[in-house]
Formats: C-alpha cells, structure tokens, sequence
C-alpha cells in the first residue's frame, strides 16, 4: 500500500507563526524510507502507514514539550520529559478516517521520579480540531478535549484525588470519551514504567474499540479491553479526525517515548492472522483497498483468454466456434491460510460504463481449496463453444469469494468503484488488433450511461508510443447514432476532424469527443477502424502499440476498453521474395499494387483474396495508381483524375482520362472496368468485372482490353504481341467521345493506337 502526499514543508509547532496552516505535499515513499510520521487524509490515502522511527516529523504538529529525541536506536518520539509540570502533544496536520482504523505502536516509559516515582502516562487520541495540550498532571493532556476519544496509558493514580476519575490503580489502560475519565479501565501488570518496550495495539471495527498491549510484541487474540462506540457521532457526525498523542506530568514525572508506529484507515489489526484473498486491478497494484495507484481498471493483469487449455500467460482473443478458457490468478496477501476460495467470471460485450449485475452475464466458477499466505494460483475456467454468442471480443468481470474475507465494500451498480474499492473484484477489457495479416481492422465498443438521469458524455483516445504519429497509420471512429446528438450539442473535440457521414478521424492523442449528451441507462454503439498500412518504425518483423479508448460520465471515468495493435516492421517480407515490405511494392506477390488493392478495400498481405474480390468502380481503378493511400479518401477518389501505372511482365494495365469527372462508360449507373485473358489460341481464359491477374508469361501479350457499352455489347481491343503498357484516354473528337488506347512496348515505342467510338457498338 502506499500514499500520496503533498510538498514537503518545514516542522509545524504551536509557537511558529509563519506557518499556521500547512499541509502534507509530496510522495509517501521516500518519508517511508525515512521514518517520517504521517497520518494520512482519506483524500489522500491508500490505507497502509509504517513508520521505524520519527526520523522526521514535518508532516506533524508538535505542541508544547512535545519533542524527538536521537538515540543510537533510532529517533524517539518523547511527548513529555522526565521533568516536573511537562505537557506535550502531537496531531497529524491533516485529518484520517475514522469509518475504520488500526494502528500498531510501540513505546516507552523511562527514569520515572517525583512524587512516588512516576506519573502520568499518555494518552492515545481521536478528535476533530488539531489543538495544544488541555491540562497537565492527572489530566494526561487529555482532560477537556470535546467530542473525543481517548485511550490512556495512564501510571498515576488520580481516583484518591478526585472521584470523577475513573483510575483504579496506577497502572491501567482505559478507553475514554469527550475529554473525561469516566470509561472502562482494567489493570496492566508489570508496571509501564519497568523501562522496557512495549507494544500495543487500537482497532475499529466501526462499532467497537479494542485495545491491546504486552512486552512480548505478538498480538494477543483476545482483547485487553473493549468498548463499543460510534466514533463518528461522538466526534459531531463528521468520518475523518485528528490522530495523535497527548502527555502531561505533575509532581509525578516521567519519560513518556513513542517509538514506532503503523496506521490503516481500515480494520485490519496488525500482527493478527487473517486471509486477504484479492487480484490485481493493474501492475502497479498492491491489493490496498480502496485501490489509488491504478487508473485503468479494466487491465487486470489476473485475467487472460487461451483458445486451448494450454496453461500459458498471454492474452489471445476468443476463438469463434470453438471452446475458450479464461484463466485467473488469484492472491493471497493475508497471513493466514484461505480455504474454500471461489471464483466466479462473467463476461459482457465490449462496453463502457457497464453496470452491475445488469450489464454481466454469469460464465462459470470454480474453487481453490487451499491458498497459502503470499501465494498465488492459477485456475483455468472453460467457457463453452455454445455459450459464446459470436466474433468478437469480451470484456470480464471476476470475483474472487472467500467467507474469512467478506467484501470490505458493499457492491453497488457502478462497476468500476466497486472494483476500486474491493480488490476481489478486478475485470479485463482488452483486444488484440492484428495488423501484421491485414492492414485494417475494425470493432464495436458500446457507450452506456449508467445513471438514471441526463448525463454528459466524452470519449477519450489515448496511446503509448505515438502509433498514429507514424506514415501510413489511421484511426476513425464511426459515432453512428450519438453524432446528430453530439452535432447539435456544438460538436465539440479534440484532435479530430470529421471524416464524412457520422465519422471522425484522429488526428494524434489525446483525441476526445466531448459533451455528447445522453439519456438515463442509454446505450450506442460507436464502430472504429484502425488501419497501418505501412510496416512501423523499429527493426525486427513486427510492433506492438498500446491504444485506449476511454468514457467519462459527467467529468467522471466510468470506463474503458484498452487494444494492443500489432503491427509489421522494418523487416517484415510477408510473401518472401526477398523485398522487405517497406520496399516491395507487390507485399502478398499476386501481381497487384498494395495501393491498388488499397483501394479496392482487399489485403495487400493475402494473395487468396484476389479470387473473392467485388466489383471494382472505374472510381476506384483510377485511384489505385496513386503513389500514397490517403486513409480518408482511399475509398471516394475523384473520376477523371489522370493516372498511368507501368507494368512489369505485362502484368495489368490502367486508364488515363483527359478530362474530369469522366467515367469510362456506364451499364446503368455503375461504371465497371475489364480486363479479359486470352491463351495462346485466343481462346478466353479468364474474364471478370475486376482487374484480374495477368495471364503466364507464355502468354504475353494475349489480352483483351474491354469495356462495356450502354446497350450491353463489348467495346473491345486486342494484342497480338508482346505489351508492357496499355494506357486508354477518353477523347472528344468532333464532338464524339472515343476511347484511345495506346499499347507500347517494354522499351516504352508505341506498338499501336486504337481508337473506339463509345456510341456504337463494334
């Protein structure tokens, strides 16, 4: 566990003025390292404080006498010198929890003298105002502290004084209230004044104090005294207060050292032997409960998916038709043996601000019988093919269940805090995008509102390693039916622009979209497609870039879906040809153009997708010999713009056209383009309504140019001799348009030049 603080600042003591009201700024790591005495504030806190010694005290104020003392041990604590009319106290600068708590001290009581050797004790102390000691001698410094609580360690005898204490004997611990002597006390044996160190222990439930103390520094398992007590109420209805210690001496005296001390904000009594079975939400993540370190909560290094049972640890996406298994490493951070732990796993689409247990669906469970102190535990869950609804992937929600170990926080319907309050609740949203066989991928994520009432939302884009920075990557995300809604609410971002329709492009990270209002319990699909059609950036034959995508309700994060893109690299050939792709212009080797089949919206990684292929638009033929794929306007090319693609082998061919917004002919309202094969024989081979692959190298030569007319019949051309390049132009000739193909040779002299009337067909 650890905890935030804020800068360092000087000792504050009662007697400085210039410094009436400072507060704890910094890390808590290094005043760990160090000793520094820190009581930390519930805004602040995750839960755990041990301090060695008071090396350093800055973050504390030092009332009175209260002073540190350097000893070849350590750095004491000493609230009162062993001196006649001492008084001293110490209280964080800030306020603690006091919902729960447990604290752990050691301490010391030395050279006691005066009035029958030794007096008065300390107290331990729980009050809402930061204040200076309140009386000396038999009040302990504690005497007149409203709304309070106080724990004495009190070695003087008042009762034969005054009847209004509650003082037994002169040695005795007792738990008090409102500044008073008036509670429950028993006797301590030996003395506290015997010179030795002892140890003590104070717990909160949240309902009742226990107090225990001994020499021997094992926490006994039953309590020297107990008292049941509403700490909030007492302290005037507010959960955070002051925590310290008070002293005074009279005619009696003594020394009266602390010297160590450990503090949580919640009831987990130091030294006791429980179970503590958790996961983790994140890497950085402890097991501190509330969690403070993670900001992602959905990346749950606990959870993965294997497509078989295979017992390896790394994330594969589900396996569609087929069984799955959802491993889970559970923990167990207690100091006692978990018997009989269960967990449970359920899934749900990948989503946003989900809710509980609305938005979950129950996968499958399993047990650990027994698990160690500090050991872990894998377990593997089989998810059935019949229950796995379709492609894709999912997110988890994992519970981990043990009856010594009850929640500390009461599930609510809010998925994310009852994750960042429990650490038996972790979930893992996660997606493996592969762009090393293709260089597009596409997914849906939904956005939820989780409250009952009108909220506003954002989506927020964040990455490691500044994937889009890089040539030939993209990012664009399709709002579907939250954009009129975004629009009309002032279509506000950042890092976007819009990309046509209901689409948005990112322009770098973060990107968001912000103020999209949304209903109660309203839910939208948002599709994004990432694309790099480039190898990246690095040696080696692939990259890997971490994306996120993130939703914010009303300011506040609600949720999240995180994707590793793995990517080619410098040194990808993925046909094998001895061209790296970063240079091949052909990467699959099927005799097209990577910006052609770009644009045709097929894989340039795939060679089998040539036999699939759609119809392609003479829109899309001409925007296929471009020399770079623009990734917005890859698919809408303007008609007419002029191109000319050489061909190595005679394989393919390409229009050019004079004019703009000119398409090569019409069947209706399509434009298509041919290219038909003929063999040796001039027998037709092969002939589709896409540019096809080239006939073999026996056949140069033997291609048939073709379009279609608008009455149905072909406008054709034919070669009867070797060709390296056919170009056709659209011309306007005496007022006709023709189509004019020119064939040459590989050395680039014209072989011949046809001329064809599109109005008639021959």
């Amino acid at each position: 566990m650890s905890v935030i603080l804020n800068k360092h600042t000087p000792v504050i003591r009662d007697t400085d003025p210039k410094c009436p009201d400072k507060r704890w700024q910094s890390s808590l790591a290094p005043w760990i390292m160090t000793g520094a005495l820190f009581v930390p504030p519930v805004s602040a806190a995750t839960g755990e404080l041990i301090l060695k010694d008071f090396s350093d005290v800055s973050y504390f104020t030092l009332n009175g006498d209260a002073e540190t003392v350097k000893t070849p041990e350590g750095v004491k604590l000493r609230l009162t010198a062993a001196k006649r009319l001492q008084g001293g106290s110490v209280f964080g600068t800030d306020k603690a929890s006091t919902a729960q708590f447990s604290t752990y001290f050691k301490f010391q009581v030395t050279e006691p003298g005066g009035v029958l050797s030794g007096g008065d004790g300390f107290v331990f102390v729980v009050q809402p105002v930061s204040s200076n000691v309140k009386s000396a001698g038999g009040g302990i410094g504690y005497a007149g502290i409203a709304k309070s609580i106080g724990v004495e360690f009190d070695t003087w005898n008042n009762h034969k004084e005054t009847d209004t204490r509650n003082d037994k004997n002169d040695n005795h611990i007792g738990i008090n209230i409102n500044g008073e002597f008036n509670g429950p006390t028993v006797a301590v044996s030996p003395p506290f004044e015997n010179g030795e160190i002892w140890h003590a222990w104070v717990d909160y439930d949240g309902k009742q104090l226990e107090v225990r103390t001994n020499t021997t520094g094992k926490r006994p398992s039953k309590a020297l005294l107990t008292r049941k007590l509403d700490i909030s109420k007492i302290i005037g209805g507010v959960p955070e207060a002051f925590i310290g210690f008070t002293s005074a001496t009279g005619g009696a005296y003594a020394n009266h050292d602390i010297l160590s001390f450990a503090y949580r904000d919640s009831f987990a009594p130091v030294g006791a032997e429980h179970v503590d079975v958790w996961m983790a939400d994140s890497k950085r993540d402890k097991g501190a409960e509330p969690n403070k370190v993670s900001r992602r909560f959905w990346l749950s290094p606990d959870i993965w998916i294997r497509n078989q049972k295979d017992g390896v640890s790394k994330y594969q996406n589900v396996e569609f038709g087929q069984d799955n298994y959802i491993y889970v490493r559970a923990r167990n951070r207690g100091t006692a043996i978990a018997n009989n732990t269960t967990i449970e796993v359920y899934r749900s689409i990948p989503s946003m601000g989900n809710r509980w247990p609305k938005s979950w669906q129950f996968v499958g469970k399993t047990q650990i019988d027994t698990l160690e102190p500090n050991a872990t535990e894998e377990v593997a869950i089989r998810w059935d093919k019949k229950d796995i609804p379709k492609p894709g992937h999912y997110c988890f929600y994992v519970r981990v269940l043990n009856d010594d170990d009850p929640m500390k926080f009461h599930e609510k319907g809010d998925s994310l805090r009852n994750m960042r309050k429990n650490n038996n609740i972790v979930s893992r949203n996660f997606n493996v995008v592969d762009l090393s066989k293709n260089v597009t991928d596409e997914f849906e994520v939904t956005v939820h509102n989780p409250k009952k009432t009108d909220a506003t939302i954002d989506i927020v884009f964040e990455e490691e390693d500044k994937f889009l920075d890089n040539e030939g990557s993209g990012v664009t995300v399709d709002l579907g039916e939250l954009y009129p809604s975004w629009q009309a609410a002032g279509g506000k971002g950042v890092n976007i622009k819009p990309a046509g329709g209901t689409k948005v492009k990112l322009l770098g990270t973060p990107a968001k979209v912000t103020d999209i209002p949304m209903k109660p319990a309203e839910s939208q699909k948002i599709k994004m497609k990432v694309a790099a059609f480039k190898p990246m950036p690095g040696e080696g034959t692939s990259r890997e870039y971490q994306f996120s995508t993130q939703e914010f309700v009303n300011g506040k994060l609600a949720g999240g879906v995180d994707y590793a893109i793995a990517t080619r690299a410098q040194d990808t050939d993925t046909d094998g040809d001895g061209l790296k792709d970063v240079i091949d212009e052909d990467d699959d080797n099927d005799c097209r153009p990577d910006t052609w089949e770009i644009a045709a919206g097929l894989n340039p990684l795939d060679a089998s997708d040539a036999t699939v292929a759609s119809t392609v638009p003479f829109e899309t033929i001409l925007a296929s010999a471009r020399k770079t794929v623009d990734f917005e306007t890859m698919l809408s090319p303007t008609p007419g713009i002029e191109i000319t693609q050489q061909f190595a082998n005679t394989h393919g061919m390409a229009f050019s056209s004079s004019k703009t917004k000119v398409t090569l002919i019409k069947v209706g309202e399509k434009p298509t383009g041919f290219v038909s094969v003929y063999d040796a024989k001039g027998i037709k081979t092969r002939r589709e309504n896409k540019l096809n692959r080239p006939a073999p190298d026996a056949n140069i030569g033997q291609f048939l140019v073709m379009a279609k007319h608008t009455k149905g019949a072909d406008l054709s051309i034919t070669y009867l001799q070797p060709v390296a390049q056919a170009s056709g132009e659209v011309l306007d000739v005496e007022g006709k348009e023709s189509l004019s193909i020119i064939a040459r040779d590989v050395e680039g002299k014209e072989v011949s030049t046809q001329q064809i009337d599109k109005r008639s067909p021959n």
